[in-house]
């Protein structure tokens, strides 16, 4: 897909500018799985204390950044940040690898591995979303596809 670079003056007049269409679902969804990983992280430490002290410092660690990695995207979204899309995707599967390392361990419940399997099912579809969309390349990289009347020089005369 060919896109043309447009000021972000021109790109802030788009329609497609902005927090919308399913930019916005993923959003709430995004802090959904953060509040619901927030809401594990008791359970989750709970569960290494049954370990030697060594393992229960590296579980609260994974724990603690499995928490952090489910942050950015929410908050970039929210400051149209230039990063975000590619954050976002790196950020998401980075949290889903922590989870399965967290199985492994044995320090991630139930509710926690159930989220993250509905993370895993919507990932393709959220990475291809903040590569492809419209939206998203006008809102945070300031470009629209080529024929776009925004992407048509402007008239000096």
């Amino acid at each position: 897909m060919n896109w043309i670079t447009v000021s972000e003056d021109a790109a802030a007049t788009h329609r497609l500018y902005g927090m919308g269409g399913w930019l916005h679902l993923f959003y709430w969804l995004a802090l959904g799985w953060l509040a619901w990983t927030a809401v594990q992280v008791p359970g989750a430490l709970a569960q290494a204390d049954g370990l030697d002290p060594l393992m229960g410092d590296v579980a609260v660690i994974l724990v603690a950044l499995a928490l952090a990695l489910r942050v950015p995207f929410p908050f970039l979204a929210v400051t149209r940040h230039p990063g975000m899309p590619l954050a976002a995707i790196g950020t998401h599967w980075l949290a889903l690898a922590l989870d399965g390392l967290l199985l492994v361990l044995g320090l991630a419940t139930r509710q926690w591995m159930l989220a993250s399997l509905a993370a895993l099912a919507i990932g393709p579809v959220f990475s291809l979303y903040l590569l492809r969309s419209r939206r998203v390349n006008v809102t945070y990289r300031q470009r629209v596809r080529q024929g776009d009347p925004l992407a048509a020089p402007e008239d000096d005369t």
